[in-house]
């Protein structure tokens, strides 16, 4: 178990826009942390494994291009993809850090009727990286369909139809009219996903799917608890189950898309949110508290996971 204390630039102070967005990635050499302060400026936090800081930079954009990080995701190379809403997605290299124009192909959008094509994050299976991009509605920043490319982003792999996810999981049972990722995992052999239902009335029929190494739905389950309506949310591997964090609580997916475990109204996921969980790890911010928390799995008791996060909120 690794902590950061929090330099200045981490203030989350919010303005008339809002707050900040935080946003983390764990990487096979690195971590990468980013504070977008919804004006025209984001701090980029480059760690090592051992939660080390190893270089801070703070990007500044022209006032009428503003630079909204969305999500950051570690790549096979090393490097990581910056997911932006206003302004074009970029690479983010580190030792030293820079940034590259993310200027891989998005296919050219045909009958997919997407009004955004931003690529909204990317998780690799077996050194195939499954880009998520497209939405019909330009107001919501999260993604509806995947591209496959190879772990250099040079060639599309395999995409996916505008409808696929929708038709693929309303043939598993569920009844979806806009389906969106809002939050998703990546496992041995597919994904995990958190997704919501939008229609024109509001939202209903979330879900948690599983998909195999092509992205393609193979299994669906309702989201009872309405889990992809949180305002903060993430998912990563724990063990061989998928961790889902919301504030204030954290569950366990089996496999199957079952919840084993649920811990509601939890002291320490109150107090801090997960940015990232990959290579046995779990980054956390403090949402009020200045610091940031790196757990290892041997760090936790799987047989009392909640008292493990107990112990944890009391160290620290």
């Amino acid at each position: 178990m690794r902590v950061f204390k929090k330099t200045p630039a981490f203030r989350l102070e919010k303005t008339k826009m809002g707050w900040p967005t935080i946003v983390g990635a764990i990487g096979e050499y690195a971590i990468a942390v980013a504070v977008s302060q919804f004006e025209n400026r984001t701090t980029f936090w480059h760690f090592d494994l051992e939660l080390n800081l190893i270089e801070e930079r703070t990007q500044v954009t022209d006032a009428d291009a503003q630079l909204q990080v969305r999500r950051l995701s570690s790549l096979p190379d090393g490097r990581f993809l910056s997911s932006n809403i206003w302004g074009p997605s970029a690479f983010l290299h580190t030792s030293p850090i820079a940034f590259a124009e993310a200027n891989f192909q998005i296919p050219a959008d045909d009958k997919r009727n997407f009004r955004h094509r931003i690529p909204l994050g990317a998780w690799t299976i077996d050194d195939v990286v499954c880009v998520g991009y497209g939405a019909h509605l330009t107001t919501v920043y999260d993604f509806q369909s995947f591209l496959r490319f190879d772990k250099k982003l040079d060639m599309v792999l395999t995409e996916q139809g505008g409808r696929d996810l929708e038709n693929r999981v309303s043939e598993l049972g569920g009844f979806v009219t806009y389906l969106y990722v809002q939050a998703a995992a990546a496992h041995a052999d597919g994904l995990t996903l958190v997704c919501k239902n939008i229609q024109r009335g509001g939202s209903s029929g979330h879900c948690f799917v599983r998909t195999n190494a092509l992205c393609e739905a193979t299994i669906w389950r309702e989201d009872k608890d309405k889990l992809a309506n949180a305002p903060l949310i993430e998912a990563c591997a724990v063990g061989s189950d998928i961790g889902i964090y919301t504030k204030g609580s954290f569950c366990l997916l089996t496999s199957d898309l079952e919840i084993k475990l649920q811990m509601k109204d939890h002291p320490f996921f109150k107090s801090y949110q997960l940015l990232a969980g990959a290579q046995g790890k779990m980054l956390f911010s403090g949402i009020r508290k200045k610091q940031l928390i790196l757990i290892e799995e041997q760090d936790l008791d799987f047989a009392d996971l909640p008292g493990s996060f107990q112990r944890i909120h009391r160290t620290f």
